[in-house]
């Protein structure tokens, strides 16, 4: 396409020197999305002087990820207080940044806080149009706060267009304003998770030949319901391997299987996203028993590889069916596993689904919602 339109990506979500695989959906959109748009991106990341990881000195200021120029501003943020400052903060960092965007046709925000907020701040002073794309947390948990979600109703109202992953938040959203709000959910790459022979991925991973094997992939580990997960394979023949690195929470959930004596997982801390679908195809199912989600872009992969998922209604209910898998409750998550495990799964049918729900396919419905 000739003299595409330009667009700039407002996310603290993004791959960055430190974490190749931080906010890699959002990435993966924007790649999709480079038929269409001249794309550049802006990622503020957190500061906070006294708190090491909130000190990303030896950040560059800017690169290039996968083809795509991407800035690293700093934001100045207090963790775990005073969040309700965040997004001014989020706006003072794009200040530098106001000609750049000036020059753009539209401004691509992810997340609704603070990003998106920040970016309605400054959009609405420049006269810039601005497309929001709500994504999780900021609608289950920040939208109903009192301070955050006052802020955010305003910027859904005045935003010029709003996208969401999935119907049930663009539902939870509509709880508080009323607007249009486009659905476009997460693609998946199907260049990279297809099926690999059960056989060859677990010898590779050096993973047992002869036993059932559960995954799980996410952080943080209770929010991703690992510990609800722990329990219903308890006295299970089957090995879980969970795959995440939470930081935080990692010695806890440890403490947690001694205390329980659960003697039949595998805590993998860090694998590569482009390296997720050998153990993809090495398991017999995937499980993710979140406590809530936006849309799961690890129950897609699975589903590419080929593998049937057990989900939590909260965390993948929208779109499981019994063809790709089982929605079930805590209560009753046990049982639902060893259902799913003697389960005749027709593979075919699991691939073909989540081939047509590649990223391609979701660029086009942005783009196509942004030009309208």
């Amino acid at each position: 396409m000739k003299n595409k339109p330009k667009i700039i990506t407002i996310s603290t979500q993004f791959p960055n020197p430190r974490d190749h695989s931080r906010g890699v959906y959002v990435l993966n959109r924007l790649k999709a999305m480079q038929k269409y748009f001249d794309v550049e991106v802006i990622s503020p990341l957190p500061w906070f002087p006294f708190v090491k990881k909130n000190r990303p000195r030896r950040m560059p200021s800017s690169g290039i990820v996968q083809g795509i120029k991407i800035h690293y501003p700093r934001f100045f943020s207090i963790p775990k207080f005073f969040k309700f400052l965040d997004g001014w903060f989020f706006y003072l960092s794009l200040k530098k940044f106001e000609e750049k965007i000036k020059e753009s046709d539209i401004v691509d925000a992810h997340f609704a806080w603070p990003e998106g907020y920040a970016a309605w701040l400054l959009t609405r002073k420049i006269n810039k149009k601005l497309s929001v794309t709500l994504r999780g947390s900021d609608i289950n948990v920040k939208l109903q706060q009192r301070l955050l979600g006052e802020r955010i109703s305003g910027m859904l109202i005045g935003a010029d267009k709003i996208i969401s992953v999935s119907q049930k938040l663009k539902n939870k959203a509509l709880q508080k304003v009323e607007r249009e709000i486009e659905v476009a959910s997460n693609g998946v790459n199907t260049s990279i998770f297809n099926p690999l022979g059960k056989k060859k991925s677990r010898t590779e991973l050096n993973l047992p030949s002869n036993k059932k094997i559960i995954l799980s992939v996410g952080r943080p580990y209770k929010l991703k319901g690992f510990y609800e997960l722990a329990e219903a394979v308890k006295g299970l023949d089957v090995l879980l391997v969970l795959i995440g690195d939470d930081k935080d929470g990692r010695v806890k959930f440890i403490n947690f299987l001694k205390r329980q004596n659960i003697t039949n997982v595998k805590i993998i801390k860090k694998v590569k996203h482009e390296d997720l679908y050998k153990w993809y195809s090495a398991a017999d199912l995937f499980v993710l028993a979140s406590h809530r989600e936006g849309w799961p872009n690890v129950v897609m992969e699975a589903l590419a590889c080929g593998k049937p998922c057990v989900v939590t209604k909260d965390a993948a209910g929208e779109f499981i069916t019994k063809d790709l898998g089982f929605i079930t409750d805590y209560s009753n998550l046990s049982n639902i596993i060893v259902e799913a495990l003697n389960h005749k799964w027709n593979e075919k049918k699991i691939v073909s689904f989540a081939r047509q729900n590649s990223w391609e396919q979701t660029a086009k419905k942005v783009y196509e919602h942004l030009i309208k």
